[in-house]
């Protein structure tokens, strides 16, 4: 492999330091065999403020997040072990030592070694090279307890020399409840997109016509053009990655991903009806894109990186999806006040139900401010970020109750919100709805206003 192939970190660039030794190549392997897929040469991030620790070739990497996975950890790493063969915890031989008051240190430190040597036998070529933290945190436990001394934490360098403390994450129940979380929030989503599928295929035409200024902004902020591959992420039922593919011509090629199957197959049905043989469309989570490194001229992501438990894994994935010098661009609703036709619904739900504000986290407005959303894109390894707004307009519709119908019918935070009021609310909700929605009637339609971010960022 030429200098100029070898695989550079996805988040930040960096060309990193090879993998020798065989208890992180052996561990990563065997807990992560279907992400690894064979590829076994593993690289080691040398940047400190990256959140990066292990990445590999086609876009593979292991991260500080990456709380399953033992990994090398970096120096934010809240885990500490004594001997990083998995043999003991700082803590634990502690723990020993105060126990037993220092006095049977000396045997203490001989069962560790020799556990601890064995263990090493096992998995590092280097043998022994735990076996002095070991000896450090026992003795120094035992001067604390004899002395009141200060436990100093042993920062020896281990492994293969990198300039870091080797430590392993270690699954923390606080951790484990975020995973839950994450898992519960993906499950939510999930249910309440597909819910609304039926109504995204009834209001079709009109969600197209409405939309059609933000997904021409989108795609000309990533700079789309004829020839080029396309990865469309929240593709829904096909916008805007079916505009994206009459863009790029039969010489180019379109891939849109979504995690809600039945959208996707009325896309793939739109897809059908234009004529359209470069799009293809599948079912996948944004958060666990795997597409091959640098295979896409541009990434699109039209109202669904808010959604996402964990967008900045997403934004990273996209990065490393992208060519060099390939654009991404995305949108995301400003703020509430700015986005009548939801807030006002929710707000009213929300006040006759009892409901508290929706906490922080995924979520319709979860991006509404622009400097979180370019600082998150810059995070994920972007330059050039820019944020623009751009108006939007639900309508026109005859009536406000023809508009209540649209938004709770397709807007599937809005609709969630709804089906949990019960029957004897419902219409007091519905008609205070109808009365709010009424404020924007004019030469009797009605036309919900609107106003969306669109953010878009290069990859060097």
């Amino acid at each position: 492999m030429t200098a100029s192939s070898e695989p550079t970190c996805p988040r930040c660039g960096e060309r990193g330091r090879k993998v020798y030794d065989v208890t992180p190549r052996t561990l990563l392997v065997d807990a992560a065999k279907a992400r690894l897929d064979g590829r076994r040469e593993l690289r080691f991030c040398k940047r400190g403020d990256c959140d990066v620790v292990y990445f590999g070739e086609g876009g593979l990497w292991f991260g500080t997040r990456e709380v399953r996975v033992p990994v090398f950890q970096k120096s934010t790493a809240r885990g500490r072990f004594a001997c990083y063969c998995f043999a003991h915890t700082v803590e634990g031989l502690e723990d020993e030592v105060r126990r037993t008051g220092g006095s049977e240190a000396p045997d203490l430190i001989a069962a560790a070694c020799r556990q601890s040597l064995d263990r090493c036998e096992e998995t590092n070529p280097q043998g022994s090279c735990c076996l002095g933290n070991v000896r450090q945190v026992v003795k120094t436990a035992v001067a604390r307890e004899r002395q009141g001394a200060a436990v100093s934490r042993c920062d020896k360098q281990l492994g293969h020399g990198l300039p870091y403390t080797p430590m392993w994450i270690v699954v923390e129940k606080p951790r484990e409840a975020h995973v839950n979380d994450a898992a519960e929030l993906k499950r939510k989503e999930l249910a309440t997109w597909t819910r609304v599928v039926p109504g995204w295929m009834k209001w079709d035409e009109v969600l197209v016509r409405c939309a059609a200024p933000v997904s021409a902004r989108i795609l000309e902020m990533a700079r789309i053009g004829e020839g080029q591959r396309v990865l469309d992420i929240a593709s829904g039922t096909g916008e805007p990655a079916l505009a994206a593919a009459t863009r790029v011509g039969s010489k180019g090629s379109v891939l849109g991903v979504d995690f809600v199957e039945p959208m996707l197959a009325f896309a793939r049905e739109k897809a059908g009806k234009q004529g359209l043989s470069n799009i293809v469309f599948r079912c996948v989570d944004g958060e666990e894109l795997d597409v091959p490194a640098q295979s896409f001229d541009a990434v699109t992501i039209r109202w669904g990186l808010m959604f996402m438990p964990d967008p900045l894994a997403c934004l990273s994935r996209c990065r490393a999806a992208l060519k060099s010098g390939g654009h991404l661009s995305a949108s995301c609703w400003a703020e509430p006040q700015r986005n009548p036709w939801a807030a006002l619904p929710a707000g009213i739900v929300r006040k006759q139900l009892g409901l508290p504000a929706p906490a922080p986290g995924p979520g319709l407005f979860a991006f509404s401010d622009p400097e979180r959303l370019k600082s998150a894109v810059a995070q994920a390894g972007f330059s050039d970020v820019q944020v623009v707004d751009q108006a939007v307009g639900w309508g026109p519709f005859d009536s406000a109750a023809h508009a209540l119908t649209f938004i709770s019918e397709l807007a599937g935070p809005v609709a969630a919100l709804m089906a949990a009021a019960p029957d004897e609310k419902r219409a007091v909700i519905e008609d205070e709805i109808r009365r709010a929605y009424a404020a924007f009637e004019k030469d009797a339609r009605v036309v919900l206003p609107g106003v969306t971010w669109i953010v878009s960022g290069t990859r060097d």
